[in-house]
């Protein structure tokens, strides 16, 4: 059997693939974990202030959150950092993919069989989310219905990059490394996308089609142009991406503990509640702060650490051995250079 990129399979590189999404994901979950108990101790036992919603907060329900079984149905609630719901999910995602990749991304080469099956995903999505009433917290916190959502949406990425992996393959193979390769107009398209993701934001248009016109624009991205390349690879950006997890998990948190004074603060100066955008670029850097410190004290340290035990040794090349001078050819004897 091979995998979706056509490699032989190799159940080691599964686990370690496991193994490393692990380091990934569960260092700043774990320790936003941490820092919700403290919180939570602090404001209850401290500051003697009753929580917006006890359920959420129940010591029992600890266990699911330390496995990352919180949104698989078993609970009714998102408990503690109620937006580590879809770390959950996502790991719902990577211990399915191996399966996925047997029984379908192998399969699935030719690009009329990628877009029906991407249609059908989308569909399913779409039925789902009719079948709620299109209320995105009931995607996570019902009957497990998070990790349908997230194996809908990581089998389109996996789909996507099948896609992505036979473009630059015929690109490769169409316009050598030495030959300038023509004008495209992925920049252009992608910019129309990313127009039409925005505007759509702001309607009731069903998640499944959000889903698709981002697949859309992800793929575009990776097909990118100069101009894109030079946007995205820009340090500023590449940094923005790279604490962008972190900035996902803190801010609830941070968010819980600035809402009161936020909203007092509203309250008594007009100007600031006309001009929104002061306000949520007020609370915006502090939590970046917080994210780049969560990033470089805890993340990158534990993600390190873990790989290291998590890795695969990569096979070395044999260490060639000294040989003895090749004789001199004779008229008997013809060299290689003179047979060739």
């Amino acid at each position: 059997r091979k995998d979706f990129a056509g490699r032989p399979w190799d159940w080691g590189r599964v686990g370690e693939f496991v193994g490393m999404r692990f380091a990934r994901v569960y260092p700043v979950h774990l320790a936003m974990l941490l820092l919700f108990f403290a919180a939570i101790a602090f404001k209850t036992q401290v500051m003697n202030q009753p929580l917006d919603d006890p359920r959420n907060y129940q010591l029992w329900t600890i266990p699911y959150s330390l496995l990352m079984v919180h949104s698989w149905g078993f609970l009714d609630v998102a408990p503690w950092n109620t937006p580590s719901w879809s770390i959950s999910a996502e790991w719902f995602a990577y211990l399915l993919f191996p399966v996925a990749t047997i029984a379908c991304f192998a399969k699935l080469k030719r690009p009329a069989a990628i877009a029906a099956t991407v249609v059908a995903l989308l569909g399913a999505m779409h039925l789902a989310s009719m079948a709620l009433g299109m209320n995105p917290t009931k995607w996570a916190i019902l009957h497990g219905l998070g990790l349908l959502r997230i194996a809908i949406e990581f089998t389109i990425g996996a789909l996507a990059f099948t896609v992505f992996d036979q473009w630059k393959r015929r690109e490769q193979a169409e316009c050598p490394a030495d030959t300038p390769a023509p004008s495209k107009p992925w920049g252009w398209l992608a910019l129309g996308a990313t127009g039409v993701l925005a505007a759509l934001c702001y309607t009731q248009v069903s998640d499944a089609v959000l889903v698709g016109v981002e697949a859309i624009l992800l793929l575009l991205l990776a097909m990118g142009s100069a101009g894109i390349r030079a946007v995205l690879g820009n340090p500023a950006m590449v940094y923005l991406g790279e604490i962008s997890y972190s900035v996902y998990m803190v801010h609830y948190l941070l968010l819980g503990f600035a809402k009161g004074p936020m909203n007092a603060l509203l309250q008594k100066v007009p100007f600031l509640a006309a001009n929104g955008w002061i306000v949520a670029l007020g609370f915006l850097v502090p939590t970046c702060l917080f994210a780049a410190a969560m990033r470089d004290g805890v993340e990158m340290p534990a993600r390190q650490w873990l790989r290291r035990y998590i890795a695969r040794p990569k096979a070395q090349a044999p260490i060639p051995t000294e040989q003895a001078p090749a004789a001199e050819p004779t008229l008997a004897e013809p060299s290689m250079a003179g047979a060739r």
